[in-house]
């Protein structure tokens, strides 16, 4: 009797132990679908932070009942948050090697396959060409044998990364644009990998998106009539499936309004960008305001519509002036800024050169630096008439503004780690040149540094003091300033060339932003200096 009893008992215990185990994965695998619900661009609940929180704790909980799906989901889903969201590959990769530890133990090919295309991303972020291209061909063979489209198109997409690396062929990048909206398109709404029904349809609007814009800036010779029909498509699938997030459709109307003003069809220009700033009332994107602003003047310009046009110009050059004086950044001289870059070099090189010199060597560096500081010096009083004119200029104007200042929308809520992280291959970025290319676009850098265009146009407005057409404008400037200061046969080229050594589709778009960015056009600079050379 007393052995039933025990036996009983023990039964009791073991099956009240099971069902404790099977609620708490049940938990943790709803904790792990809430917080990838989190990850949904096209949802305004987007909130990464928080997700981080969930999957962490879903893997420490885990790891504490030995639940092996539980720790292979959530530090799969943590590599791609790592790597899309934060760009800190490392711990991308980190999260990735643990849950391919798991996912082949249990032979789960899906996993793998998203693991492999992360570390892809990751490896080509980092400069390990061949190493990505390895990862992303493992991907392409697992998700071709289970016929995962969602994550065919996505590798799809990475691979248009690689060819920008590898400096492919525009029939090879075609080629894999083609691929991906050819896969997504296949991908069932009911697809248990989707976050939300839409996303299925907004991914296949940004590839039409895409496409259009790769048929007017890249492909040679442009093909107008198919960029026109990708960038109709993509609107048209946001007013077929009534898509509600703005976001994407505002970066659609206007890509369209930019083709059409572009290829001299400012009546159908108009309509387009006119909705794109209707909706951005809503959502305050501020960049595609200025795209907007944009469209609209230089549409109503060539339609001869004077006081729209006046309009325009004057809500983009407001917009677009008032963006940078809400940082307080006040624009230095071009040559004070190059004569102090100038001074740092040297220093920094005075010093590496003490810490192995002797006595005697010190002494004639000590007095190299102080005799170029006094050339410097010299160089910067013959334009002390000009600060100050500028210094005055700037200022009476910071006045009308102020009321402005007040209606900018609280900045976004970035964490330190993803600012870290986009400040760094912003840095890679301005050191690469990559800012004279003609087709450059707020879209095509967020998509190359792995970041979206909200994050990227907060970072460069917080850090940089500019909007995103002010801060490449600037880099390109500064850039051409630098060749005439230090390359002597600069100065004797013509306008038109130095605009399209630096990336400016006109010469007088050239001028304008020059004299914006240095308080004077580029011919009374080259004038000013040769005289101020021979002087010396």
């Amino acid at each position: 009797m007393k052995k039933a009893v025990l036996l009983s008992l023990l039964f009791l215990f073991c099956f009240c132990k099971q069902q404790k185990q099977n609620v708490q994965e049940e938990d943790i695998d709803e904790a792990i679908m809430a917080a990838n619900k989190m990850l949904d661009r096209t949802s305004s609940n987007l909130n990464v932070d928080n997700s981080i929180s969930l999957f962490t704790k879903a893997e420490k909980e885990s790891e504490t009942i030995s639940y092996k799906k539980g720790i292979m989901e959530s530090n799969k889903y943590l590599m791609t948050i790592y790597y899309s969201f934060v760009q800190d590959n490392k711990k991308s990769l980190d999260h990735g090697y643990k849950a391919e530890k798991i996912a082949l133990e249990l032979n789960n090919e899906q996993a793998l396959s998203q693991i492999h295309e992360f570390r892809g991303g990751a490896f080509l972020d980092m400069g390990l060409i061949k190493e990505s291209h390895d990862e992303l061909q493992k991907a392409l063979a697992l998700s071709r044998k289970n016929q995962n489209h969602l994550r065919l198109s996505s590798i799809y997409l990475k691979m248009l990364l690689y060819t920008e690396k590898t400096n492919a062929p525009q029939d090879t990048i075609l080629a894999y644009l083609n691929k991906s909206l050819h896969e997504a398109e296949r991908i069932k709404d009911n697809d248990q990998e989707l976050r939300s029904p839409d996303e299925k349809y907004y991914q296949i609007s940004y590839i039409h998106t895409n496409m259009g814009m790769f048929y007017t800036g890249i492909y040679k010779p442009q093909q107008p009539e198919l960029a026109e029909k990708h960038l109709l498509d993509a609107l048209f699938i946001f007013e077929k499936r009534k898509l509600s997030n703005p976001t994407s459709q505002i970066s659609a109307l206007n890509a369209l309004g930019r083709f059409y003003e572009a290829t001299n069809q400012p009546q159908k220009a108009v309509p387009y960008a006119a909705k794109a700033l209707k909706l951005e009332k809503g959502s305050q994107q501020l960049e595609e305001r200025l795209t907007a602003f944009m469209v609209l003047a230089n549409s109503y310009d060539t339609l001869k519509e004077k006081d729209s046009t006046i309009k325009y110009t004057q809500l983009y050059s407001h917009l677009s002036d008032s963006l940078a004086i809400i940082q307080k950044k006040e624009v230095n001289t071009t040559l004070n800024k190059i004569s102090i870059q100038k001074e740092k070099s040297y220093q920094a090189n005075t010093q590496r050169i003490i810490a192995i010199a002797l006595t005697s060597i010190l002494i004639l560096i000590v007095s190299g630096w102080l005799y170029i500081r006094s050339r410097n010096k010299t160089a910067r009083g013959n334009y002390e008439k000009l600060i100050k004119k500028l210094k005055t200029d700037y200022h009476s104007s910071v006045e009308t503004i102020e009321e402005v200042e007040k209606k900018i929308p609280t900045t976004l809520q970035i964490s330190e780690e993803t600012q870290n992280s986009i400040l760094a291959k912003l840095e890679r970025f301005e050191n690469s040149n990559r800012y004279l290319k003609k087709n450059i676009s707020l879209s095509s850098l967020s998509h190359s540094l792995n970041t979206n265009q909200r994050y990227l146009t907060e970072i460069i407005k917080t850090h940089r003091g500019k909007s995103f057409s002010n801060y490449i404008n600037g880099l390109r400037i500064d850039y051409i300033t630098h060749k005439l200061y230090e390359a002597p046969q600069y100065r004797e080229y013509k306008i038109s060339y130095l605009a399209e050594e630096c990336g400016f589709a006109s010469h007088q778009a050239f001028i304008r932003v020059f004299k914006q960015e240095t308080g004077v056009t580029p011919s009374y600079f080259i004038e000013k200096f040769k005289s101020q050379k021979q002087k010396l």
